[in-house]
């Protein structure tokens, strides 16, 4: 059962995906290096594919089905991008890599945007234009249920081992409220649920949203009543600066599904999809 348990979990990873990966040259590039690539709405027509980067792993936002003949991107993320795309009357072209080699992607200006649970923090804002808000999930930590009373306050964690996705917010936090405590940065949340489930970190911080698949699909884990952020974190679509037209356009389709509803229709759905695939 472990084995199998592993091997879908490397299927959420995206092994085997890296569909135009970025390598890691881009990351020194400055943002806007490569403006002839990273396109204005009338250059994505006239090219016909709008070139969109992820992280694929990141259950419900975005991760592979593995039950499709081609073993599809999909998720909240996925069907976000397709709506964009649909809009534009264009194919979608994915480049699938990890959370940094998308931020380099995006730099570089080899695609037009990236998507994938990325939050709009001030930082980010310095180098890149987002969309309108389309999420909003608390920050929160799970721990193995046997261990939730152990784990009253934040101080409990002190001497802990706490994992976080790397290069995130759920990173940053971690860092800056939990005092005392090794923070264990691993590439995907799938690593860092493994990591948990198997007594090897004490537990995750992670987005609610990006929890529901886990504790849908594994009753050992749970959420601990430890308070992280009293904020929501929020989650939109990044690009390059200077790309006016394609941030309204975005917030345009952002708007009517969540009008309509099918963003949260999205997240229940995707939601247990990725649960089923766990178990």
């Amino acid at each position: 059962m472990k084995k199998i348990t592993k091997r879908i979990l490397s299927v959420l990873l995206g092994v085997g995906l890296m569909v135009g990966a970025v390598g890691c040259g881009n990351s020194g590039q400055k943002q806007g290096d490569n403006k002839s690539s990273t396109a204005t709405i009338d250059e994505i027509k006239s090219r016909g594919e709008l070139r969109v980067a992820t992280a694929t792993g990141y259950p419900p936002y975005i991760f592979t089905d593995i039950n499709s003949p081609n073993q599809d991107l999909t998720g909240i993320d996925a069907a976000m991008a397709k709506a964009i795309a649909d809009e534009l009357g264009v194919k979608l072209k994915w480049t699938n890599t990890n959370f940094e080699g998308m931020l380099s992607a995006l730099g570089s200006g080899s695609v037009d945007f990236i998507i994938g649970g990325v939050s709009p923090t001030d930082e980010r804002k310095k180098t890149m234009d987002f969309s309108d808000n389309y999420v909003e999930a608390e920050q929160k930590l799970i721990v193995r249920k046997e261990d939730k009373d152990k784990y009253k306050t934040i101080n409990d964690l002190a001497g802990k081992k706490v994992a976080a996705q790397k290069s995130t917010t759920q990173e940053t936090l971690a860092k800056e409220k939990i005092s005392g405590g090794e923070i264990v940065a691993l590439t995907k949340v799938p690593d860092c649920i493994l990591e948990l489930k198997t007594g090897k970190v004490d537990a995750v911080v992670v987005e609610s949203a990006v929890a529901s698949p886990y504790l849908l699909a594994y009753p050992e884990i749970t959420f601990s009543d430890i308070s992280l952020d009293k904020e929501l974190k929020p989650t939109a679509i990044p690009t390059q600066k200077g790309k006016e037209d394609l941030v309204a356009l975005m917030n345009k389709v952002i708007k009517e599904n969540k009008d309509n509803g099918n963003i949260d229709k999205w997240f229940k759905e995707y939601s247990e999809l990725a649960s089923s695939y766990l178990k």
